[in-house]
């Protein structure tokens, strides 16, 4: 897998030296760091001028972003020298996505990428891209029709990379996120349906604050209605339930506001939530992103 992710990263800093000034949403992930990276090497086609100097990285701030998220890009940003900016995109404006339909990441990363495109028009930059890799087209992925709408390029989808050759190629490169953990938006913690607000987002954050306090790594806390329901690693599940730490996770996230804790005993899934989509909806929503 090594010869052929680093032939794919290869083609992919040639590819974006053609590109000129652009605009990268960034999130601090391992899939736009990697980006980053390559823009940073990629240059400008003019020795004197470094790829990071034509590169403008802009994060979205919300309440729905974990904490970690925001570090992560501006550490990253710092570290590689580029241009940072901050936008706040105050999604619990939009009526549409509180409702927390399964459409909820399209109207969220549209109204993301209205403010990126009008920054972008406003300095002139020709390009947009985002961190999607070559893994997201065949899950259920609603915000890659936003991508379309507002002419969002996704370079490493392009480029035909893995999320496996992703971490991989930035762990050769030395980036720190080469083993960090997914970080969806906590309104993703939240069954459909179930309204967004500002208090369950603010809940969720502090009780998966709690929890990796505590020395858990990957977890999700799952909010329905006034249940918390904990998932980890399945290998860190026993020590979950060991008497005094048990009794300390329950009484502080009591304390946060949730009436009942629970430990989900199939353990951490990444998208688990999206399950309650039957197996033609689930579908028929794949293969309307995709066109």
């Amino acid at each position: 897998m090594t010869e052929v992710a680093e032939e794919k990263y290869n083609r992919l800093v040639s590819s974006l030296a053609l590109a000129g000034n652009c605009l990268l949403a960034y999130s601090g992930g391992v899939d736009s760091t990697l980006l980053l990276r390559a823009l940073c090497e990629s240059g400008t086609g003019a020795p004197e001028v470094g790829g990071a100097a034509r590169v403008l990285a802009v994060t979205a701030v919300s309440a729905s972003v974990p904490p970690d998220d925001l570090d992560m890009a501006r550490k990253m940003t710092a570290l590689l020298g580029v241009r940072h900016e901050l936008v706040h995109t105050d999604e619990l404006n939009d009526a549409q996505y509180v409702q927390n339909t399964p459409e909820r990441c399209f109207f969220c990363k549209s109204r993301l990428f209205k403010t990126l495109r009008e920054i972008a028009q406003k300095m002139h930059y020709p390009y947009i891209f985002d961190g999607s890799n070559a893994d997201d087209r065949g899950d259920y992925r609603p915000g890659l029709r936003a991508n379309v709408r507002f002419g969002i390029r996704s370079p490493l989808m392009e480029a035909g990379l893995t999320k496996d050759e992703i971490r991989l190629l930035s762990h050769q490169k030395g980036l720190p996120t080469h083993d960090r953990a997914s970080s969806p938006c906590l309104s993703s913690r939240l069954p459909y349906g179930e309204p967004i607000t500002l208090r369950s987002l603010q809940m969720v954050r502090e009780a998966e604050a709690v929890i990796k306090g505590l020395g858990f790594t990957e977890l999700r806390v799952r909010k329905q209605a006034e249940t918390a329901r904990i998932e980890l690693m399945p290998q860190q599940l026993q020590r979950a339930l060991d008497q005094p730490l048990r009794q300390h996770i329950v009484k502080a996230l009591r304390e946060i506001g949730f009436q009942y804790v629970t430990l989900d005993m199939e353990g951490f899934s990444s998208g688990k939530l999206n399950r309650v989509l039957s197996g033609d909806l689930r579908s028929e929503l794949i293969n309307n992103d995709e066109r």
